[in-house]
């Protein structure tokens, strides 16, 4: 999704409700928590094998510092519960 598509869906929605991110925990019963949304940020991803996901990037680790060196990283807007 881009950021021209979120602000199209939120639109469609009252201005003043609360927005969080729903996933799937992997616990035995599959539950779908709904964790808050504080901070907006730019930020880089990689695919992770390992996750079967994409993962943040660390400013700070050599290694991820060689995967955007390498051209492996995206560039994408992040959501999240701290800041980054």
């Amino acid at each position: 999704m881009t950021v021209k598509e979120l602000i199209e869906e939120l639109e469609t929605f009252d201005p003043e409700k609360e927005v969080v991110f729903a996933l799937t925990w992997p616990d035995y019963w599959r539950t779908e928590l709904a964790l808050t949304c504080k901070y907006v940020d730019n930020g880089s991803v990689t695919y992770s094998r390992y996750h079967e996901q994409y993962r943040t990037l660390d400013e700070n680790s050599e290694t991820d510092l060689d995967i955007r060196n390498e051209g492996g990283a995206s560039e994408v807007v992040i959501v999240s519960q701290h800041r980054r």
